[in-house]
């Protein structure tokens, strides 16, 4: 794709030598270069909502001050992809498989809410001066695990079905999208009063635990 640079390294083997058993193996590095956000974090300085009086020059801060900042030393995110699989032809023309996949990103985008409310009952502002301090950063991360059980029957007539199990855990802070960012998960509340989010880690809202696929392909009559 355009929109990512990376480096993939990817081996297959057959095990028994006669085409019988299959193991695969890959291995890949992913960077996003589309979002230039990474990259011109440093040039970005803080910014207030205000309103502008253009007969004056006067700006008038919008409620207390809120900021935006993004950290100088912002950087674009890395996801590490894996693969292992093994298949093996079986009694009555079936072919099963059992393959794992990994992926573990980290410096994904994530904006932290700095000058959270207190756990008070008046929700005091540590900096009673500003009010949210957004702080665009790297404190997104996600791991997500999924193992496939795979059973394909081939006919000779150049049709298959195919039946396929995977079973997924998707784990951490951000379910950032790789291209904007823009994921509801991936920004604070200005209500929240709990541990900042970005330090809490648990399910993604795309994890699909289980999933059950059926599919097949049949040559027609008329060709």
């Amino acid at each position: 794709s355009p929109n990512f640079t990376g480096i993939i390294v990817s081996a297959a083997y057959d095990l028994a030598g006669n085409g019988t058993s299959l193991v695969r193996a890959g291995f890949g590095i992913y960077h996003d270069r589309s979002n230039l956000i990474g990259v011109t974090g440093a040039a970005r300085p803080p910014f207030e909502n205000a309103t502008y009086d253009p007969t004056t020059g006067v700006l008038t801060p919008v409620g207390l001050p809120t900021e935006t900042q993004v950290d100088p030393n912002l950087k674009l995110p890395t996801t590490y992809k894996w693969i292992v699989g093994y298949e093996r032809q079986l009694p009555l023309g079936l072919v099963g498989g059992v393959t794992v996949f990994g992926s573990y990103n980290h410096d994904l985008f994530y904006t932290n809410l700095l000058n959270r409310p207190l756990n008070d009952a008046n929700g005091t502002l540590p900096d009673p001066t500003h009010g949210e301090i957004y702080f665009y950063t790297n404190a997104g991360k996600s791991t997500v695990y999924d193992a496939e059980l795979n059973i394909r029957r081939n006919f000779g007539i150049g049709s298959l079905v195919d039946l396929s199990y995977t079973y997924e855990q998707a784990r951490g802070n951000s379910s950032f999208d790789f291209i904007s960012g823009n994921n509801p998960l991936n920004f604070v509340s200005a209500t929240a009063i709990a541990p900042q989010p970005s330090l809490v880690s648990g399910p993604l809202d795309f994890e699909v635990r289980h999933n059950l696929k059926l599919s097949g392909i049949a040559r027609l009559p008329w060709g």
